[in-house]
């Protein structure tokens, strides 16, 4: 049933959203980690500030919207503006929302959730909609060169259809100044075991059973909560000859990207003196060319 209005941040604190799922796959498309989702379900993990990406899309998200009801013919409402209830959109079995300023934040038993873009009809028929905005370098990295949407999205739309109950979602992706439209079928054994994750994820979170963190892909999320722990004290680690040993990397390899970057600026330095006046060189197999105070060096095959 509806809740009282409350910060949509807030509330999103109790649910794993539709965005967040792939990371309890141990897929490396999402944007957060199982390890720093733990941490910032558990409150014991600073927000992330915003990027300007995202920043743009929350932005660009009502336009790419309205344009697909002018450009494509669709009758678009977004998210905010949509009524949960009886006579208006029901909910899957199982599914219970909060009203927010962001519209009705959806949660099923699992723990699963979160807020759609909105609701499209075309040719008479109602779909989920949701919008995603990427550059046409960030699309050659989906799969298909750009045909078909990245697992981390598919797993998003498979959540707010199983969470609504239907069956079809249009995807529209403003990309360079181009909309394109995928069209993603409702997949409820997908749906299923996500809830089956879900619920797996939240059990850690209550027995605080933490995951092991990916100190490639977790290094900003784990500076980032150093940062806000208060320090105190010292810890002796002379015994553990394994954390001696990192720490001796550590110090080795900062040297040597020290050293490198000093031998970097020397011979950049030294070839911009050679250039004089000039904007470009050839160089054997290299070419030499200048932007701003950036040497670039481009290798012919």
């Amino acid at each position: 049933m509806n809740a009282p209005a409350q910060d949509w941040h807030d509330a999103r604190k109790r649910v794993i959203g539709g965005s967040e799922v792939v990371a309890l796959l141990g897929s490396d498309e999402g944007f957060v980690t199982e390890w720093e989702l733990y941490h910032a379900k558990r409150g014991t993990m600073p927000p992330r500030e915003p990027t300007p990406a995202m920043m743009l899309g929350t932005v660009l998200e009502p336009a790419i919207i309205e344009a697909t009801r002018q450009l494509l013919g669709w009758h678009p409402t977004p998210w905010a503006e949509v009524q949960i209830g009886p006579c208006y959109l029901p909910l899957a079995p199982g599914v219970s929302w909060t009203s927010t300023e962001r519209g009705p934040l959806l949660r099923h038993e699992s723990g699963l959730g979160g807020t759609p873009d909105g609701l499209v009809v075309v040719d008479g028929a109602l779909y989920l909609l949701e919008i995603k905005h990427a550059s046409s370098w960030a699309l050659r990295d989906w799969p298909g060169d750009g045909e078909e949407l990245p697992t981390g999205y598919l797993c998003q739309v498979w959540t707010y259809l199983g969470l609504l109950g239907l069956d079809e979602a249009r995807v529209a992706v403003l990309c360079d100044g181009e909309l394109r439209t995928f069209t993603v079928e409702a997949q409820p054994r997908v749906f299923a075991m996500l809830c089956d994750e879900t619920r797996r994820f939240w059990a850690r979170v209550e027995a605080g059973d933490e995951p092991t963190p990916n100190p490639s892909r977790d290094a900003s999320a784990i500076v980032r909560r150093w940062r806000a722990t208060p320090k105190a004290g010292a810890v002796d680690w002379s015994d553990s000859p394994a954390l001696c040993a990192m720490v001796a990397e550590y110090s080795a390899a900062r040297d040597s990207r020290l050293s490198a970057e000093k031998s970097e600026e020397a011979k950049k330095a030294t070839l911009l003196h050679r250039m004089g006046s000039a904007e470009r060189v050839i160089a054997g197999p290299y070419s030499v060319s200048t932007a701003g105070n950036v040497l670039r060096v481009k290798e012919h095959k």
